[in-house]
């Protein structure tokens, strides 16, 4: 798994340190606060272009923020009636990523399948499958290609994978997604530029135009509000039709295949 340079993490951190909690017992997403609860804690008192958008009522008795740093926002959870700040994943006793299910319901309008759909995403599998699963990956990620090349498998038995490309491992990943989103056939650049994995002079955009930069920018946003930290990532529902999960990295290919489908056929 390719993760996150730092110095696109610290932008959605604001520079506070990731910190693991473990949740005392399963909790489902909180309940946001009344409108007046938008002031920040008092940790923040001095902390500047950190604001507080909305806060909810989190697993454990935490107090959940949502944290908003430029145009990133980013989950918090506040202790001590908000003397303490604590950014990073919530686990519960089963091992659940509470944050991820925080940031699906407060940091993405509509909810998270809703804000995928929307997202600009390149589409390989079946056009009627019995079940889609959404893939963040860089052109520059070898896992990410190792995916591409050997998931023919899932697509045979009805996966149909929406790929999102983000660009977050090298500075030319911006110009070689940039060149995959400039053309007219979008799926057969990603095929010609999987197929150059790897080669110098792989095709790239030497300077990309806003549509391109700005279609680059949301999939990212979206990644990140997910808490997905490297590539590639997975959004799916379980067994095609279940609860939203997210799946950091890539394992064992047959091992996807019982996440990702529909328990019979």
């Amino acid at each position: 798994m390719r993760r996150l340079p730092f110095a696109l993490l610290i932008l959605v951190a604001a520079a506070l340190a990731a910190v693991i909690l473990v949740a005392s017992r399963a909790t489902a997403p909180g309940s946001t606060l009344s409108p007046a609860a938008g002031a920040s804690p008092p940790v923040l008192a001095h902390a500047r272009g950190v604001r507080v958008v909305r806060r909810f009522r989190a697993a454990g008795g935490l107090r959940g923020y949502v944290l908003q740093v430029g145009a990133a926002r980013s989950i918090a959870f506040g202790l001590d009636h908000g003397r303490y700040l604590l950014l990073g994943r919530l686990l519960d006793t089963s091992g659940h990523d509470l944050t991820k299910r925080y940031a699906a319901r407060y940091l993405l309008a509509g909810g998270v399948w809703h804000a995928l759909a929307k997202a600009t995403w390149i589409v390989r599998g079946p056009r009627h499958p019995r079940a889609v699963v959404y893939a963040f990956v860089d052109p520059n990620c070898s896992y990410c290609h190792v995916f591409w090349t050997e998931a023919h498998a899932l697509y045979a038995r009805g996966l149909q994978v929406r790929y999102l490309l983000v660009a977050v491992i090298r500075p030319s990943s911006v110009n070689k997604a940039a060149w995959v989103f400039a053309g007219k056939n979008r799926l057969a650049r990603l095929r010609f530029q999987e197929q150059e994995y790897g080669r110098l002079g792989s095709p790239r955009v030497a300077h990309p135009d806003a549509a391109e930069l700005a279609a680059l920018k949301r999939n990212t946003r979206i990644m990140i509000a997910l808490g997905l930290n490297g590539t590639p990532g997975f959004v799916y529902r379980v067994h095609g039709r279940g609860p939203v999960r997210f799946l950091d990295g890539l394992p064992a290919l047959q091992d996807l295949a019982p996440l990702f489908l529909p328990l019979s056929g």
